[in-house]
């Protein structure tokens, strides 16, 4: 609410005239929110296609992806769909149009992101105008009456600005809560079987559309921490069947068995699997406040959660640390799945780091949370370190970078808590040395210090990661002397570096220390464990960063 009231001042609104002088935003937040496309130069572009070989392109690198994100889209179908729209555009309904855009742009997205020339620059601007013209489709076929093609293109026009937002996501929440309500009103929320009017085909991709959107909403909610758009148990939608688009077209009148998940088939477990442990994250996150005084509570949860974990098919699973996985992007979406998992078992458990007295029980909490937060930075050290080093995964990672920090920030601050518990010598010693525990912190450092894409989020959290490591006595600082008027900078310490690899200096402006994480020197400065320390300050500030996200 603070950030709500701040933001009101900002806005300078002039009483007088009875209308609010708008900030001039260039569109940074979402093109459907910000009504960016009446502009009347917007206008006369409206529709804009690039020549048909570079819509091919782009089409079909997008839809041969198989990504998880775009099973709300199915591939031979809207192949089809597409050769008709060159040969009668007129004919297509807005939506359509929406939808279309919305993956010329997701194409975009991946050719910039997996490009490492340009990775770092700012996104292209065929992006942006395909970006806003998916969005000014979808306000023309007007989203608050149901209408085909209305919720798929909302749901990809969705995914695109998630993807572009590298700060504080509070306007894709925002744009989450209409693009629900949408899908509610038009009764994806409910079983098809009530619908006679639906075919088995409309059914089994509104399925998919509906699960999607639950994926999204815990993700947003979980980085915002901000509640759900869609309440959790709403309606009696069935799960997709684990199928191949080529299974199933528009003519099936009754769908196969589903497909055992394999390597090639997948991405609908993969999905649900995502759903299940992200929906008990955001039901534990709400009960978090009052665990530590219902231990028995908390075992009962982490017996529902180990249960979700168990029934993630082979496939999707990490057996064992250091194990090898010669698919990258199968590693990518197990590491995914685990760190989801490794995260929830922080956020259950984390509130009895602090506890005292340290009877068995507790002791055996905290060193779960400890060890769930070391799997956590193993597997982001991991994924940063090897699996994005390669162009082709670097879209796969991507996708869910903003999550990454996400996680990493608070596996990160469940060590430093732990380092500082051993500093302070209280209770018995868990099995993982100290040392270890460091070379993690300043691992992750590196991992996102060098990460092949440049963005707001990565660059915010090395400097939190960067104090951290100061206040724990791991960094030096210094000046640096060669050049004049430079800012202070932060050096890892050379003796304690993983071998043939070298720290990074990482340059901080002594403003964005004291700007940006006063809370932060606050939070990490405590001389007991005793004192209490406000989880959820702390993720307030996680989500925060900086002021600057608002401007």
């Amino acid at each position: 609410m603070n950030d709500a009231t701040a933001e009101l001042g900002r806005c300078n609104i002039n009483f007088g005239h009875g209308i609010g002088n708008k900030q001039q935003r260039n569109c940074q937040g979402p093109a459907l929110l910000t009504g960016f496309f009446k502009d009347t130069i917007f206008m006369e572009q409206l529709g804009k296609l690039p020549p048909r070989e570079a819509a091919d392109t782009l089409v079909y690198r997008c839809l041969n992806s198989v990504e998880p994100f775009l099973i709300t889209i199915h591939a031979p179908t809207f192949k089809q769909e597409y050769l008709e729209f060159w040969q009668n555009p007129e004919s297509f309904p807005p939506a359509w149009l929406s939808l279309l855009y919305g993956i010329l742009c997701c194409s975009i997205w991946m050719d910039h992101t997996t490009d490492s020339n340009v990775a770092g620059l700012s996104l292209p601007s065929d992006f942006e105008f395909y970006r806003i013209q998916s969005a000014a489709f979808l306000a023309k076929s007007d989203m608050a009456i149901p209408g085909k093609y209305k919720v798929e293109a909302a749901v990809v026009y969705l995914g695109m600005e998630y993807v572009r937002t590298d700060n504080l996501k509070t306007d894709v929440s925002v744009l989450l809560g209409l693009v629900s309500r949408l899908a509610i009103v038009s009764g994806y929320h409910r079983d098809t079987q009530i619908y006679n009017q639906i075919t088995t085909f409309e059914a089994e991709m509104r399925r998919r559309a509906w699960l999607t959107l639950l994926v999204t909403d815990c993700v947003v909610a979980y980085e915002t921490g901000l509640p759900r758009a869609v309440p959790s148990g709403l309606g009696d939608a069935k799960r997709p069947r684990n199928l191949l688009d080529e299974d199933f077209d528009p003519f099936t009148l009754d769908l196969p068995p589903a497909r055992i998940a394999t390597g090639a088939c997948n991405r609908m477990v993969y999905m649900e699997k995502m759903d299940a442990i992200l929906s008990m994250a955001a039901d534990i996150a709400d009960s978090a406040p009052g665990l530590t005084s219902q231990p028995e509570k908390v075992a009962k949860l982490c017996e529902q959660l180990n249960a979700i974990r168990d029934s993630i098919p082979t496939v999707l699973r990490i057996a064992s640390t250091g194990s090898s996985i010669t698919d990258e992007k199968m590693a990518i979406w197990r590491s995914n799945l685990e760190m989801t998992y490794q995260r929830t078992c922080c956020v259950l458990h984390r509130p009895f780091l602090t506890q005292e007295p340290m009877d068995y029980q507790t002791q055996s909490f905290r060193e779960t949370c400890v060890s769930a937060a070391q799997r956590i930075l193993e597997l982001e050290n991991e994924i940063f370190q090897v699996y994005s080093r390669k162009t082709s995964n670097r879209h796969r990672i991507w996708f869910g970078a903003s999550r990454c920090v996400s996680d990493g920030l608070t596996a990160a601050m469940v060590i430093c808590l732990e380092l500082v518990y051993r500093r302070e010598g209280k209770g018995p010693m868990n099995p993982v040395a100290s040392d270890q525990l460091i070379q993690l912190l300043k691992s992750l450092y590196m991992s996102w210090k060098s990460a092949p894409r440049i963005s707001f989020e990565f660059d915010e959290a090395t400097k939190i990661l960067a104090v951290m490591l100061r206040r724990l006595g791991i960094c030096s600082q210094g000046r640096n002397t060669d050049e004049a008027g430079s800012s202070r900078q932060v050096e890892c310490c050379s003796s304690d570096l993983i071998p043939q690899e070298t720290c990074p200096i990482h340059g901080v402006e002594d403003e964005d220390l004291v700007s940006s994480q006063n809370a932060i020197y606050e939070l990490l400065s405590i001389d007991t464990m005793e004192d209490i320390f406000d989880w959820t300050l702390w993720d307030h500030e996680m989500h925060l960063l900086d002021n600057r996200s608002y401007n």
